[in-house]
């Protein structure tokens, strides 16, 4: 059915610079905004002329003139990397950042003449210089927007024309994910064009859907350079693009005089319209006629929706009501083409999944998304913010503390243009102005005031977010008020079953969880063969085969491939509940929804193709409107007879309020069901968080340690399910090993205390007559024992050799994949020491607090001999090391059990590290206690001596304070990227560290490498002493510096024999950053006296 209306409208002519970003120019390439139309057009896509130009010779040789032949053939759109241009990398089979060229040769048809005619590029990148049969058109850095030029004077109607386009890398450009590392990219990678226009034509059109009162507000920029004065007619006609109860028209017609740039402005009541929502994407078409008595000068056509997108305290509002943004956030890895495919569908079939798996948001990293991007996300109902790229890499990034006058010019341009480009699009509900950013007073005064000023200007439709991460928890920083809607920043801990964040009471504003939280795995050797005859390679594979063959484990890969994809799967889900739990979170960036190369940390493979072990019904149990969660209080380990009372929330973003609803739950081991309840739920606000149930009762008593399941339904009133979720929880026995009369000796307190059976012998007595020693020191004596046919548990807390790193002490994978160590996952093996622990081959949650903060075992380090662990850990892709959490082995005739599970801290308040003390020492008592692999005892003894000559690292002064993970050991352990710090109890002074020897030693010097600059002493405020034997004293040095901004320091001095030497600090260095008044050590290391 067709209706009409009549209604009122206003107009105006707009001054230039009103809401429109660009200036008018009749010459050279400025940005556009992609516009339907019925003008006459020249398809230019196809094959091309093409050649790189390594040496930069191709402007002075003039290649742009019809003299210089192209050899080379190239699609457009599309990027060169991707169609055999460039070298051989390990990431890419093709890979240039020369200068490309191309050349096309066309006929334009020559009833074109008289009209005025339009060059449009669609998309170039990163900047480009063009030329029209020999002239030169103009140049641009517009990389992320559609552009045009007035060409119609370079024409030659009717006869063939050349057209050339350089496409080149200047030093002030745009640098975003397109732009990063392996994947970067250049070319013409949307579709090139003529078109033709009379002499006055629609030059933008922005349509917005105001939802409050349904208005249509209609803005338009008309071009009449030749007609001036001119007397000319809007009509415009909105409809629904599809949907029940239409399509219906509106009709309005305006008259003007027209102006070389006339801005024309007015509103239509459209009083049935619906709003556009990710529930219901209700698209609306604004079809704009120019009209010069009764004939179309121009017609265009724009789609728009009605929505509102809003704050109101720490909440985000979209069309009046609550919503939590669930980001699948997409960094554009594109395998087959490498830059984005010019498809709607193509994005449309992803965004359909991505909706499917609960997934409402999306945004890029420091990139926006191209028009048939946002033509998909406005069809299928996906809200979109577009990050702008101003510096994701190398010195683009850097430069943006402090960006030069070049650089800022910049920023404003393209703000502006990528705003203009894309406000018509409904799905666009945030604007980014940059990410990751360290807060100064420039960057301030730009990222923070001026560029979101314009921002909000420019489209006040959207809401915008200064910077995503790097400008804390607060609108108010030191240098002024922060212009943004959202506060978005890191800061709610890597490891799971974490801490409510201080934050979370004080915010004032909406939260957004910045690139949350890199859940990551092994890559996926099963993804290798999509790769056949792709530009891209699958180098992430490639290393981890490469890395998993030199350490001896390919035959493992599967098994540990596996087990580290059910890591991330339980850090996943527990994140994402955890984000629902807080007060001040409206939303999170998953980071990412699809997986890289070399990162698989999306939900989706990098060819978004889901997983086999993951449906989207499951996923949405913990990623949609309402979701089930458990207050477990950090704890899911029990004993038996425990009393459970865990609260059951839920979290509710639907569309109604939840009224005669009902929550179910069950505590199950395996298919028997131990304890159960319901209430009833009603009243329960959309945007709200609420208790609905609690889980309890006492666990009760089981054949043995058992893993157990809660189950929770939330069903309504005719029961139909509205979500379901479960947690799994462990049960262990009460019962303790009674070790009386069974031989066991230690020379650890606490566990004597635990097992009063065990005798206590003092730190340096040797074991002797031991059946079984347990300790946390393998001594001489203790190798001694063990060769002659002794057994040792041996709680190493650094007499094994670890693998010290980055990540790797968490419980958690490396976040996305960075680096080169880490941890990411587990493997337990079927052995009788842990047959009764329960397990299904990995470490679930119930190995948390024995495996966060502690370091993995260095099997590597005990070579040649072969070890293959109870409980290995699994290394970083790169490299693959051979680490483990628990390990046997046979030394002579006895035995040892290694292990830097966290026993020995956790052991009082923790049912798990009860039992599985409990299960290691029966074991070790036991006749199966017969390792099949062996170490000399040559290792121990050697080892033991090295520690004794290298000495140990300490502080001495109470201002120092000992920080879990930064103790001083982590600044003598020859690795680097571990570091002492020095945050405890806060920044008094003195504070020191040092080492120090069992007996005096020569020695000339000390190597001091502090962390960064941040973190350097002043000069005068530190001071290297050794221990006299009864007291420090100074020491006369010779101090050189060098490193990068001044990190490493050689203090050389006269030879000395001394126990003990220190630096102590009184003083820090000068720096902006009051927290980081403190110092951090990479290492210090002692310099022996030449002999």
């Amino acid at each position: 059915m067709t209706r009409k209306q009549s209604v009122a409208a206003s107009v105006c002519l707009w001054a230039l610079v009103c809401q429109w970003p660009w200036h008018v120019q009749a010459q050279g390439l400025v940005s556009t905004q992609p516009l339907a139309t019925t003008r006459p057009r020249l398809d230019l896509d196809g094959p091309w002329s093409f050649r790189l130009d390594p040496s930069g010779e191709g402007q002075t040789r003039e290649w742009h003139t019809d003299s210089a032949p192209f050899a080379g053939t190239i699609q457009v759109p599309g990027c060169w990397q991707a169609q055999g241009f460039g070298v051989e990398t390990s990431a890419k089979k093709f890979s240039s950042l020369d200068d490309g060229w191309y050349k096309k040769t066309f006929n334009v048809p020559a009833d074109w003449q008289g009209k005025e005619v339009w060059l449009n590029l669609g998309g170039v990148k990163p900047a480009a210089d063009v030329w029209l049969n020999g002239k030169h058109i103009g140049f641009t850095r517009s990389s992320r927007t559609p552009l045009k030029a007035d060409v119609t004077d370079c024409v030659r109607f009717g006869a063939a024309n050349t057209l050339c386009i350089r496409v080149a890398w200047p030093n002030v450009r745009l640098d975003g994910v397109w732009d990063w590392e392996d994947c970067i990219w250049g070319g013409l990678y949307r579709s090139v064009y003529l078109e033709a226009t009379e002499s006055t034509w629609i030059d933008e059109a922005w349509v917005r859907g105001d939802a409050a009162d349904r208005r249509a507000r209609v803005e338009l920029a008309v071009r009449s350079p030749k007609q001036k004065g001119k007397a000319f007619r809007v009509r415009c006609r909105i409809s629904a693009v599809e949907g029940p109860g239409g399509p219906y028209v509106k009709e309005q017609e305006v008259p003007f005089a027209a102006d070389e740039a006339a801005r024309v402005s007015f509103d239509l009541k459209i009083e049935d319209a619906r709003l556009w929502s990710p529930d219901e994407p209700s698209l609306y078409r604004a079809e704009i006629a120019l009209l010069s008595e009764a004939n179309a000068v121009d017609q265009v056509s724009v789609r728009f929706g009605f929505r509102e997108i809003a704050t109101r305290g720490t909440q985000i509002l979209l069309n009046n009501r609550p919503i939590f943004l669930r980001g699948g956030c997409d960094d554009q890895f594109y395998p087959a083409t490498i830059c984005p495919p010019a498809s709607k569908e193509f994005f449309a079939r992803r965004l359909r999944l991505a909706k499917q798996y609960g997934f409402n948001y999306t945004k890029s990293c420091i990139e926006v998304f191209t028009p048939e991007f946002l033509d998909a996300a406005d069809e299928v109902g996906m809200l979109v913010c577009q990050e702008m790229p101003f510096g994701l890499s190398g010195e683009f990034r850097s430069v943006r503390r402090d960006p030069p006058s070049e650089f800022e010019s910049l920023y404003r341009a393209e703000l502006g243009n990528i705003i203009a480009a894309d406000r018509n699009h409904p799905s666009v509900t945030i604007y980014s102005v940059t990410s990751e950013l360290e807060l100064t007073e420039h960057s301030f005064r730009l990222f923070g005031r001026e560029l979101p000023e314009m921002a909000k200007r420019l489209n006040p439709s959207a809401l915008v977010i200064d910077v995503t991460a790097g400008f804390g928890f607060s609108r108010q920083t030191q240098y002024g008020t922060r212009v943004t809607d959202i506060l978005e920043d890191c800061g709610l801990g890597l490891e799971p079953l974490r801490e409510r964040p201080a934050f979370d009471a004080a915010l004032e504003a909406p939260y957004l969880a910045h690139e949350y939280q890199w859940w990551t795995s092994l890559p996926n050797p099963e993804t290798k063969p999509k790769y056949d005859g792709l530009p891209m390679k699958p180098f992430g594979v490639d290393e981890l085969e490469t890395a998993a063959a030199a350490s001896g484990l390919a035959g493992e890969l599967p098994e540990l491939v596996a087990n580290s994809r059910k890591l991330k799967y339980l850090l996943r889900k527990e994140g994402l509940e955890f984000a629902r739990t807080l007060r001040s979170c409206a939303g999170y960036h998953h980071w990412l929804i699809h997986d890289f190369n070399f990162c698989p940390e999306g939900v989706f493979d990098e060819f978004w193709q889901p997983p086999a072990d993951l449906t989207a019904e499951e996923f949405r149990t913990y990623n949609a409107d309402t979701v089930l969660l458990l207050d477990d209080h950090r704890q899911r380990c029990f004993a038996f007879g425990d009393g459970l009372s865990l609260p059951v929330l839920v979290s509710h973003y639907g569309p109604k309020p939840i009224e005669a609803a009902e929550l179910a739950w069950v505590l199950k081991h395996g298919e028997r069901t131990l304890l159960s309840g319901a209430a009833d739920v009603s009243a329960v606000p959309c945007g709200t968080l609420h208790q609905v149930a609690e889980v309890h009762g006492a666990v009760p008593q089981l054949d043995g340690a058992s893993e157990l399941v809660i189950e929770a339904r939330l069903r309504d009133a005719t029961g139909s399910t509205i979500n379901r979720n479960q947690w799994k929880i462990w049960a262990f026995p009460r019962t303790r090993c009674d070790l009386r009369g069974k031989g066991v000796k230690t020379n650890l307190p606490d566990i004597q205390a635990a097992y009063p059976g065990a005798a206590l012998l003092d730190k340096a007595a040797p074991p002797s007559d031991a059946a079984l020693f347990v300790t946390d020191t393998f001594s001489e004596e203790a190798v001694h024992y063990v060769e002659s046919g002794g057994r040792v548990l041996l709680l190493s807390t650094g007499d094994l050799p670890e693998v010290r790193g980055p990540h790797c002490n968490l419980f958690r994978t490396v976040p996305y994949n960075t680096g080169s160590t880490g941890t990411m996952g587990t493997r337990i093996a079927d052995a009788p020491a842990l047959a009764r622990f329960p397990h299904n081959g990995w470490c679930d949650l119930q190995f948390l607090h024995l495996i966060s903060g502690v370091w993995p075992l260095d099997l590597d380090a005990l070579k040649p001999a072969k070890i293959d662990p109870l409980v290995r850990s699994i290394g970083h892709y790169k490299t693959m090391r051979n680490q483990a959490y628990l390990f046997e082995a046979a030394i002579g005739r006895g035995a040892i059990m290694a292990t830097t599970f966290d026993i020995a801290r956790t052991l009082p308040a923790r049912p798990e590290t009860q039992f599985l003390l409990d299960e290691l020492l029966r074991y070790c008592l036991s006749d199966r206690f017969k390792p099949p692999s062996e170490l000399g005892a040559k290792f121990f003894l050697d080892r033991i001596e090295a520690k004794r000559r290298r000495g140990t690292a300490r502080s001495w002064e109470l201002n120092s304070g000992v920080t879990a993970g930064y103790e001083p050991d982590k600044a003598h352990d020859g690795d680097s990227n571990t570091f002492w710090a020095s945050n405890a109890p806060d920044r008094k002074t003195p504070k020191d560290m040092g080492v120090e020897w069992p007996k005096p030693r020569a020695i000339a010097g000390v190597r001091i490498e502090y962390y960064n600059s941040q973190y350097v002493p002043a000069m005068d405020g530190q001071d290297l002493q050794v221990w006299d034997g009864n007291q420090w004293r100074s020491i006369d040095d010779e101090i050189s510096i060098s490193g990068e901004a001044g990190t490493v320091w050689l203090h050389r001095f006269a030879p000395l024999t001394t126990a003990r030497i220190r630096v102590l600090v009184t003083k820090m260095g000068p720096t902006p950053y009051p927290d980081y008044e403190r110092p951090a050590v990479r290492e210090f290391d002692v310099l022996g006296s030449p002999e």
